[in-house]
């Protein structure tokens, strides 16, 4: 009896750290590809930021001159060529903040080179057009601010509008020259941040007073997502199987991120002494990256893989970890790309680094 029982328990044990093993090397190892290295130029150091990035690995990157007011948007390709200076806050780049591109190489932002500030969109293919704020009285909307904040493959841009006659901050929904406006859970205002490729939107929307809630709007219609047992919660992004992630305030007051699906908001499994953390990007598998902070003010950037939280840092290779430190994670697409910004081992200055799962 004894033996056989010990038998069972040795193959019981050997089971189980196969199957912790198994789980330990689901998650893919990644290499760094160079996108954007800082550079010596005009007698300053340049380096870049990441934006986001698209399914073909398109990037958006804020480039900085030190001891300049420029700071400009560019595009760069997956293998690190600079496709097109598409716009900057300041300088002689003009003043468009664009920072949305989807698949379709489309690009959207925000452009504040007169007033209002209005919507500027490149779609690729046709010409550039502008949308203004919601269309009302005999203004046209043309005397009405306008914000984008995210777009879908289809064509859809989400953000947030301003009632010129009112002066109310409404999110919205943008389609084919037709823009939806969205309302509010009781209280304000509202603003969208994500759409998905259905016209789905998500966002946050006041209920009352400084309370507001994360909301998906479907059909018209705007429901509350809830919180994590605290105050506040915002809805960040949307995939096109409706999977939704953001942030939420605990009980202690501090914000989660989390993941919302089949109708239930989930905080992501962080550490245990994680203080906060707050999410940058779903992709259609619902993995999600973004950061999350430690007791000891430490940031660590973390990939949500569908069941567990990793540090992406412990995902390079060895010989990666020694040369690479990540900092920031701002998206993953549907190939499991990641868009990061990095510091090679001695410099000081950020590199905007691709990260792939290596086969």
């Amino acid at each position: 009896m004894y033996s056989f029982s010990f038998r069972w328990a040795r193959h019981l044990l050997h089971a189980l750290l196969l199957v912790i093993s198994g789980a330990a090397l689901s998650a893919p190892t990644y290499r760094p590809e160079v996108i954007a290295a800082p550079y010596f130029d005009l007698g300053c150091w340049w380096y870049d930021t990441a934006i986001t990035m698209n399914n073909h690995g398109e990037s958006l990157l804020w480039s900085r001159q030190c001891g300049t007011p420029d700071m400009r948007t560019d595009l760069y390709s997956s293998t690190g060529e600079l496709l097109k200076v598409v716009g900057s806050f300041s300088g002689r780049y003009g003043s468009r903040d664009v920072r949305i591109i989807n698949d379709r190489g489309s690009l959207a932002g925000n452009d504040s080179t007169g007033f209002p500030h209005l919507v500027f969109v490149d779609p690729a293919k046709g010409e550039d057009f502008y949308i203004s704020g919601f269309v009302e009285g005999d203004s046209g909307g043309m005397l009405s601010d306008a914000f984008a904040y995210g777009a879908s493959d289809a064509g859809h841009i989400a953000g947030q509008a301003l009632g010129a006659l009112d002066g109310r901050l409404r999110g919205y929904v943008w389609h084919r020259g037709v823009m939806q406006e969205i309302g509010t859970l009781g209280g304000k205002s509202s603003t969208a941040y994500g759409v998905n490729s259905h016209g789905v939107a998500v966002g946050t929307a006041d209920v009352h007073g400084s309370t507001h809630h994360a909301f998906v709007f479907r059909k018209g219609k705007i429901a509350d997502l809830g919180t994590l047992g605290g105050k506040n919660s915002v809805a960040r992004a949307i995939n096109d199987r409706g999977q939704i992630t953001g942030f939420a305030d605990k009980a202690n007051g501090y914000e989660h991120a989390f993941i919302f699906a089949d109708g239930q908001m989930k905080a992501l499994p962080t550490p245990q002494d994680t203080v906060m953390s707050f999410p940058e990007s779903i992709n259609e598998s619902g993995h999600v990256v973004g950061e999350y902070h430690l007791p000891d003010y430490s940031v660590i950037p973390f990939l949500f893989d569908g069941s567990v939280v990793h540090r992406i840092q412990d995902l390079l290779s060895p010989e990666d970890q020694l040369l690479w430190t990540v900092t920031r994670a701002v998206a993953i697409n549907d190939r499991g790309w990641i868009l990061a910004d990095a510091l090679r081992a001695g410099d000081t200055l950020s590199t905007v680094v691709l990260l792939k799962p290596m086969p």
